[in-house]
């Protein structure tokens, strides 16, 4: 358990976090709020700056999801969230996640790493107790986190829609990330000064994750060795990235409507003549696009849209390709149809 009870020195990072919660206020109060809540720094720091809005107590529910990942802290961290609940004096709901029988219901390639795992076992609970209540779902996401997701995601390689990072609102709106801008020296600071208590999660430190070390070590190195102000850096860089992708996806809806329809009998049904005329840098959105909505995106990798764009592009490669997971290309009188080989 972290706690300080030294006098504040220093209140910027207060009025910094407040001023975030603040400019949130129309969208937090559209509709109910459900507050994803771990029991750490950021989220123990959200929930208490969310609390003093003035009118926002009876609007805002706590929500912790209970891994059972690690013994009595995941106990502790349960308890912490429900006193937190009572010293703010708002709704709390619990319930429990087990992303470890998640990854055995997953085979070979496509099970989910550990972290994974937890992380669409926690967002799946979320959304499902928010869906309950009608609420929009706010998380504790902020400056640095967007920062790690950025660099993260270019060094394992990405699509340039990717590297938009997180946003403050999502595209229906049922996501809230209040204070995405906010530091984390911010955040620490509004704790110190409001004599916050909060519980650190041991498996922060393990140096075996991935984004543990970009946190710990390669971030502070970079920082250090190029740019003190890295973090804000990739903050604007994520920002650009997603003015790029609001301009990009009115061209691929276009561009998609006009080349792709549903077919009961073939799925998907493309127009391979018009897609040929397409850029290369919308000929990928368009194939990423259709599978997103063939809800096989996560299965297949850029070596897939690159697969798809060479057979809808090129008339002599053969007459079907195949992808994973049962689904395939095929070449008909109609056009290419992209369906599902198992459903007939």
């Amino acid at each position: 358990m972290q706690k300080f009870d030294a006098p504040p020195k220093n209140l910027s990072g207060t009025r910094v976090v407040e001023d975030a919660c603040n400019s949130f206020r129309f969208e937090l109060f559209q509709k109910p709020i459900l507050v994803a809540v771990s029991g750490g720094l950021d989220s123990t720091v959200l929930s208490h700056c969310l609390s003093r809005l003035p009118g926002m107590v009876e609007n805002m529910t706590l929500a912790h999801v209970n891994h059972h990942l690690r013994g009595n802290e995941s106990e502790e961290d349960e308890a912490f969230v429900l006193e937190l609940a009572q010293k703010l004096g708002v709704n709390v709901e619990f319930t429990n996640a087990y992303p470890e029988m998640h990854r055995l219901r997953e085979t070979g390639r496509l099970r989910s790493s550990s972290e994974e795992a937890a992380r669409d076992c926690r967002h799946d609970a979320l959304n499902e107790m928010a869906s309950d209540i009608g609420a929009r779902l706010v998380f504790a996401h902020h400056a640095n986190d967007q920062a790690e997701t950025i660099l993260l995601r270019l060094l394992r390689g990405t699509s340039p829609d990717s590297l938009r990072g997180m946003t403050k609102i999502s595209k229906k709106g049922r996501i809230l990330r209040p204070i995405l801008g906010v530091l984390k020296e911010d955040i620490k600071e509004y704790a110190i000064s409001n004599r916050l208590q909060w519980r650190e999660d041991s498996s922060n430190r393990d140096m075996r994750f991935t984004r543990n070390l970009l946190r710990e070590k390669w971030l502070p190195d970079l920082a250090n060795a190029f740019n003190p102000q890295l973090v804000r850096a990739l903050g604007r860089f994520g920002d650009l990235q997603g003015s790029d992708r609001e301009y990009f996806e009115d061209k691929v809806g276009e561009a998609y409507f006009e080349l792709v329809r549903r077919s009961a009998f073939d799925g998907f049904v493309i127009d391979s003549i018009g897609f040929k005329e397409l850029h290369d840098s919308l000929a990928t959105r368009v194939v990423a696009k259709l599978f997103e909505e063939a809800g096989i995106s996560r299965e297949l990798t850029r070596v897939h849209v690159t697969r798809a764009i060479n057979f809808l592009r090129d008339g002599s490669r053969g007459k079907i390709v195949e992808f994973p997971v049962g689904w395939k290309m095929e070449k008909k009188d109609r056009g290419i149809c992209f369906r599902n080989a198992h459903e007939g």
